[in-house]
């Protein structure tokens, strides 16, 4: 960081509230990053989600750096915990039920993949706190 190695050691930040799920419920859903920064950590991992720019804000005045994960999109696996799931295997048809863990992406897909990736870095690009870019998180959504 600024010519100098940095030890980055961290989280990997889900960013889920009870009162609002993935929607950050207000600026006092900040304090738990200083309570990560005060543990000794300097790093979140924003997992596969895009915070409003007082996320990001309070990152760059914390010195929290941040592994920014891009959302999956498209068709999205189906998980364990889904009800949708379990119709689906009961359907039968399938020639494994890990046929579902896995994202089709289409070329329209990929198409507005690229889009939305050139977007979320242009948005994101002021905040310093970003360090790295996670394109697929655990390889969903992958193509070619």
């Amino acid at each position: 960081l600024d010519g100098e190695p940095v030890l980055q050691t961290g989280v990997l930040y889900q960013g889920y509230w009870p009162e609002s799920l993935i929607a950050m419920p207000g600026r006092e859903a900040l304090e738990e990053l200083k309570e990560m920064k005060s543990m000794g950590f300097n790093l979140l991992r924003l997992h596969a989600a895009v915070m409003p720019a007082a996320f990001y804000h309070f990152c760059d005045v914390q010195g929290l750096l941040v592994w920014q994960d891009f959302p999956a999109g498209d068709g999205r696996a189906l998980p364990l915990w889904d009800a949708a799931r379990g119709v689906v295997e009961q359907k039968g048809g399938l020639a494994s039920p890990l046929d579902l863990d896995e994202i089709s992406r289409t070329q329209e897909s990929e198409v507005n993949f690229w889009q939305e990736l050139q977007a979320v870095i242009s948005w994101l690009r002021p905040f310093a706190s970003i360090v790295c870019w996670v394109p697929f998180n655990e390889g969903w959504g992958q193509f070619q």
